[in-house]
């Protein structure tokens, strides 16, 4: 989803192939909340990925346009983004369950609520790659509340066939 765009613009669903699987990210990616609130553009510049202040300004002042974008893309679908931050997740999960591809993927740390991705590309043993746990366990993420949130839109935009 966050590179599937025209421009600026976020594809709507519609616009999506049949043949693909479709996700919001990847683990080279933060998760929904952490692209929302720059989460991965604050790692960078603690890891000093950035090569001046100028860049790092230019990636807040991108994000904050992205993140127009998105809720924009959301909104037109018909969903509601609000300021709820488990809401916004939640559209944005019925808003790809919208979308004809044939898969869909719902990432863990989005459905665990996390920030920081598992990966961040390019720093070696500087950042503690693919060693960060899920801060819940699974018995406490799929009891919460806000799984069942995520997971409701999707079952409404892609209820089960009979079998």
């Amino acid at each position: 989803m966050i590179f599937a765009r025209d421009g600026d613009r976020f594809l709507s669903p519609e616009e999506y192939p049949r043949n693909a699987l479709v996700s919001i990210a990847t683990h080279d990616l933060p998760p929904l909340i952490g692209f929302i609130e720059g989460v991965d553009i604050e790692t960078r510049k603690q890891l000093g990925i950035y090569p001046d202040e100028g860049r790092y300004h230019q990636a807040l002042q991108e994000r904050e346009h992205e993140r127009q974008c998105l809720r924009e893309a959301l909104q037109a679908a018909g969903f509601s983004t609000g300021e709820d931050i488990v809401g916004i997740v939640a559209a944005a999960y019925g808003f790809l369950a919208r979308t004809p591809c044939a898969l869909l993927i719902v990432q863990m740390e989005d459905l665990a609520l996390e920030r920081e991705q598992p990966n961040v590309p390019g720093t070696d043993d500087r950042h503690p790659n693919w060693r960060r746990k899920l801060s819940r366990n699974l018995g406490e993420i799929f009891a919460a509340p806000s799984t069942d949130a995520i997971l409701d839109a999707v079952r409404k935009e892609r209820p089960r066939g009979e079998a």
